[in-house]
């Protein structure tokens, strides 16, 4: 008897970035930026809702973690991608967080495996040139604007 193979696990994600009494605000946001800890402005990510529900609508297994809204840390936001076991993640990142951002998706890269393709989204002008991808060798791709489409081809190109 054949084993049926499991339909591909993606993991879109918007990190917890936290600093002492202020969390930051990322996916969702035009302007990325810090909100002091008793604010309840919280912006909906939509790029990364939209490209869920894309995903899930051709019989990918989907994982959305808006770690920002969960107000999770960094360990509870990493156990979820352990729990997930994700083949593709997508981070949500901007050029404020980027430092933040891109160690993350180094620990990931180190902790899953060249077998997974991490990716970045969202508001960070530097990563469209190719030197990014040069410098930044853990992540493998990157997209530009509303890019659920692109990664629905991507994802079935995988």
């Amino acid at each position: 008897m054949l084993k049926k193979k499991r339909a591909m696990r993606i993991f879109l994600g918007n990190a917890p970035w936290l600093k002492e009494g202020y969390y930051g605000v990322r996916a969702g946001s035009r302007w990325p930026h810090f909100e002091k800890e008793n604010h309840r402005y919280m912006p909906f990510p939509f790029f990364l809702a939209y490209a869920a529900a894309l995903l899930e609508k051709h019989n990918f297994e989907v994982l959305l973690v808006d770690g920002v809204a969960e107000k999770v840390n960094e360990e509870v936001f990493f156990s979820r991608f352990r729990d997930f076991q994700p083949d593709l993640i997508i981070l949500e990142v901007s050029t404020v967080s980027l430092n933040v951002d891109l160690e993350i998706a180094k620990f990931l890269k180190k902790y899953f495996g060249k077998e997974v393709k991490i990716s970045f989204s969202g508001l960070h002008y530097g990563m469209y040139n190719t030197d990014f991808l040069k410098k930044h060798t853990f992540v493998d791709f990157v997209f530009k604007g509303e890019y659920e489409y692109i990664l629905l081809e991507l994802a079935q190109c995988i």
